[in-house]
């Protein structure tokens, strides 16, 4: 049973453990098998388990990004279905986590080498572009970006829209 305790220290350990990473990249194989356990954890939660913090969420992607950044645990990240891991979150999780994990997945697409996993994923019939869309359009909505009846954006106004607070 993950308690609400639980889901503290795990949230300050992975920040702890990110910046230990920037100093030795000992750990990254230890690193990411405690973030791959707490997500898949995330999916299929116990009976007992408290609601995930999205904070715990987000310090753990941020882990596994570092790792990204570094260069070290990328063949890792594809070996162990990490890459499917986080998509399955993508399409479960909250708008600031899913922010944070596109993120990682933009620059783990830089190496190539997770772009079969992006093609393939599938969850509940759903791919990822129809995903993709569905969060661009509640960006959008959350942004207040203005558009068009087919869903397409205001080129002109598309910016005022956005950062004037006094337009409409």
């Amino acid at each position: 049973m993950l308690t609400q305790d639980d889901m503290y220290i795990l949230e300050h350990a992975f920040y702890f453990i990110s910046t230990i990473l920037h100093k030795s990249t000992d750990i990254i194989p230890a690193s990411l098998d405690l973030c791959l356990k707490y997500l898949q954890r995330y999916l299929e939660p116990l009976p007992r388990d408290h609601i995930h913090d999205p904070k715990v969420q987000i310090s753990a992607v941020g882990l596994i990004w570092v790792n990204i950044e570094l260069g070290d645990g990328i063949k890792k990240i594809i070996n162990t279905g990490l890459v499917y891991v986080m998509l399955d979150i993508l399409n479960k999780t909250v708008f600031p986590v899913k922010i944070v994990i596109l993120g990682a997945l933009v620059d783990l697409c830089d190496t190539g080498a997770c772009i079969p996993h992006l093609i393939t994923w599938r969850k509940h019939g759903k791919k990822l572009l129809p995903l993709l869309m569905e969060i661009f359009r509640e960006e959008s909505l959350k942004l207040g970006v203005k558009t068009g009846p087919n869903g397409e954006i205001d080129g002109k106004n598309c910016f005022k829209n956005v950062f004037d607070k006094n337009c409409c």
